[in-house]
């Protein structure tokens, strides 16, 4: 997408934010080689933030897991919802958000901490898997999610909308995730081990694709199982 932009404009600005915050990281993106993806730059001035673990303990800078932040743009709560307020904002002020990131001096935010996979003893992030199948020749769309397996605890499906006439095979899926991260850097990202293709996905009133559920009928998988339900 960044490289589509480029072609019509000479700058591209990633931001991140919520609807909790006022926008708290700007990139400035000019030349696409020294882009690198899901990275958001460093943290606008007055923003502080930290990262937890599952248990919400705080864990050291560069190390992944789930964001909290402090601003002076932090929302006072959720309207008519006082349960679901005191799940999100601490008593001194954070927020607890639900984006997992990896974070060091720039805000690297990876996907939605609901979204995670475990597979075996890693963190699986789905949006890492699906960018390199969603630019694959052939493919409309893309969702990576897991199904439930007994030795691995999850395995990863990838559930892909196939352009008119296209033949993508499973195949076609795993190297092109293998080749994207083939670098010792990305050496724990998982490629998907099943492939079921879908006619479309169920879509939120924004447009969003809803993860939690089954696409749409017309799903058909390289396995004789559900390999499309989503957790």
């Amino acid at each position: 997408m960044c490289e589509r932009f480029l072609t019509v404009t000479n700058t591209l600005v990633v931001r991140y934010g919520c609807s909790e915050l006022i926008t708290i990281s700007c990139n400035f993106i000019s030349d696409i080689n020294k882009y690198k993806d899901f990275d958001c730059d460093q943290l606008c001035a007055g923003t502080t933030i930290t990262v937890v673990s599952d248990k919400m303990k705080e864990l050291l800078r560069g190390t992944p897991g789930r964001l909290m932040m402090k601003s002076v743009g932090v929302f006072n709560g959720y309207m008519n919802d006082p349960d679901k307020t005191n799940e999100a904002l601490t008593g001194d002020g954070w927020y607890l958000t639900s984006d997992y990131i990896d974070a060091d001096n720039h805000l690297v935010v990876v996907g939605r901490y609901d979204y995670i996979t475990m597979h075996n003893n890693l963190h699986i992030y789905p949006s890492t898997a699906e960018k390199p199948i969603q630019k694959l020749k052939g493919v409309k769309n893309a969702v990576v999610g897991p199904i439930p397996d007994d030795h691995n605890y999850h395995n990863i499906c990838a559930c892909v909308v196939r352009e008119p006439g296209s033949k993508i095979t499973e195949a076609d899926v795993i190297k092109a995730v293998t080749d994207k991260y083939a670098d010792d850097e990305f050496k724990t990202i998982v490629a998907p081990q099943h492939l079921a293709c879908t006619v479309g996905f169920p879509g939120t009133a924004v447009k969003l694709i809803q993860r939690r559920v089954r696409p749409v009928s017309g799903c058909r998988s390289t396995e004789q199982q559900g390999l499309a339900r989503f957790a």
